[in-house]
């Protein structure tokens, strides 16, 4: 099945997977409201329907926009580290690692990954 993916223009996967995640967004507030018909949701609009060819693609389709956003987050983690290596030589390592991550990644954790981070 990922062997269609190769030859896909990656505007049109990324147009299709934009219809798609609409599409089951409404899919699922449809099957929440079955219990009362009045409030279920109108059909797709035409341009928001999704080509029968491209449906078996977007089952598996994994997007890697959160995987580039953690990248930039690691960057700037690192570049802090580096801003820190030059500025406060008199810090350690860890004092380092410590003060980088509390002004740039800890904003993006949660309250079990924070202390685990800052053990």
């Amino acid at each position: 099945a990922q062997l269609g993916l190769v030859g896909l223009n990656s505007v049109n996967m990324s147009d299709q997977w934009d219809k798609y995640v609409m599409a089951k967004q409404l899919e699922n507030k449809d099957k929440a409201r079955s219990a009362d018909p009045s409030k279920a949701t109108q059909p797709l609009p035409k341009h928001w329907r999704i080509e029968e060819s491209m449906k078996p693609l977007l089952e598996d389709y994994q997007a890697t926009t959160r995987g580039v956003v953690r990248g930039g987050w690691f960057f700037e983690f690192v570049a802090k580290i580096m801003e820190y290596f030059v500025k406060e030589r008199n810090l350690s390592m860890a004092q380092v690692a410590r003060k980088a991550y509390n002004e740039t990644l800890a904003e993006h954790h949660n309250w079990f990954m924070k202390p685990t981070v800052n053990l």
